[in-house]
């Protein structure tokens, strides 16, 4: 027994660069890399990327777009006309409340679960009201996607 606990203590914390806070092992770590994972399925990006010859942080990059009001402008091609902007909203608001600064103003990981099932309904009911109008054809969502909350 005494061998496994000198073991465990002598294990450095290990992380993948980008999925970190900018507190490094403060509360909630949890919550803050699951919202750079939300970061990467809105904009397509990786948590660490290159940019004009520079590596950039995409929680740091989405951040910046999230105030100015434009990461509605950065969002995956793919995603593009596929997700209500209703949904988009509601998951562009839990992933960067999820990457808020002070750990203490982040969710709790019940809370981020929650919304996301918030999101999840909002996108079935705009595909049923989508799929009522237009039967038989794939639900696309244009425009509206790029309006400001």
């Amino acid at each position: 027994m005494s061998q496994a606990s000198t073991k465990k203590e002598s294990l450095d914390v290990m992380a993948t660069l980008g999925y970190l806070d900018s507190e490094s092992l403060s509360g909630k770590i949890d919550v803050y890399a699951f919202g750079v994972v939300l970061l990467e399925v809105i904009c397509g990006k990786t948590p660490v990327f290159e940019a004009n010859g520079q590596k950039r942080s995409l929680a740091a990059w989405a951040n910046w777009f999230f105030k100015n009001g434009t990461i509605y402008h950065n969002i995956d091609p793919y995603l593009k006309g596929r997700i209500a902007p209703e949904c988009f909203n509601k998951y562009v608001e839990i992933a960067m409340s999820c990457i808020s600064y002070s750990a203490d103003e982040r969710p709790s990981i019940g809370e981020v679960e929650a919304t996301l099932q918030d999101a999840l309904e909002l996108q079935k009911k705009a595909d049923s009201e989508m799929k009522s109008i237009i039967p038989h054809s794939e639900v696309m969502y244009e425009d509206e996607l790029f309006c400001a909350p």
